[in-house]
C-alpha cells in the first residue's frame, strides 16, 4: 500500500482486519517521525517495484476501492519517480513465491533487504543474505512484465473493476 488516505470504499479496512483487528481504523498511515517524506522532488528516492498479479485480482476492499488504489499506482509509475512491473500469472512460479523482499541502498551505509512471511519479517544486513534476495528479486523481475505493458495491465484492471 502506498502512504494515503484510505479510500472511502474500503470502511477502514486494512491487512490486519483478515485476522480481526483494525490496525489503521480507516486512516492514513502515518510515516514514522524522522522519516522525510517521499514525494516527487529531485532528491526524493526512485522506487522500484514488482507486484504480483494476484493483488491486482483481489478485491480487498471492495471494487471501488482497489480500482482506486491500482490507478493511483498507474498514475505514480507513469510519474517517472516509480517504475512498476507486474508478475503474470502466465510466470508461473517464481523466485519470490514464497514471500516478499524489500531491497534498499543507501549512500552512506551498506544495503539491507527486508523479508517478510505469516506475521513475520526480518531485516538482513549480512553482504551474502543481501545478495541472495537481489538475485530472488532479479530472477523475477527477469519474469515480470515490462513497465509500460505492467502500466496498461494496472488500467485495464482497474478499469474492470469500475464496471
Amino acid at each position: 500500500m502506498f502512504p494515503g488516505p484510505a479510500p472511502k470504499e474500503a470502511g477502514g479496512l486494512s491487512g490486519g482486519d483478515l485476522w480481526g483487528g483494525d490496525l489503521w481504523g480507516g486512516r492514513a498511515v502515518p510515516l514514522p517521525q524522522g522519516l522525510p517524506h517521499q514525494g516527487d522532488g529531485p532528491d526524493s528516492p526512485v522506487l522500484w517495484t514488482l507486484l504480483d498479479e494476484s493483488i491486482l485480482r483481489r478485491p480487498i476492499g471492495g471494487r471501488g476501492a482497489i480500482a482506486e488504489q491500482l490507478e493511483h499506482i498507474a498514475e505514480m509509475g507513469r510519474s517517472g519517480r516509480v517504475r512498476v512491473h507486474v508478475l503474470p500469472f502466465s510466470a508461473g512460479a517464481h523466485a519470490l513465491l514464497e514471500s516478499m523482499v524489500i531491497l534498499m541502498r543507501f549512500t552512506d551505509a551498506p544495503p539491507v533487504a527486508y523479508v517478510e512471511g505469516l506475521r513475520t519479517g526480518r531485516v538482513m544486513d549480512g553482504p551474502d543474505m543481501v545478495e541472495a534476495c537481489q538475485s530472488a528479486y532479479d530472477l523475477a523481475l527477469g519474469d515480470a512484465l515490462s513497465s509500460e505493458d505492467s502500466l496498461a495491465l494496472l488500467e485495464t484492471v482497474s478499469e474492470e473493476y469500475k464496471r
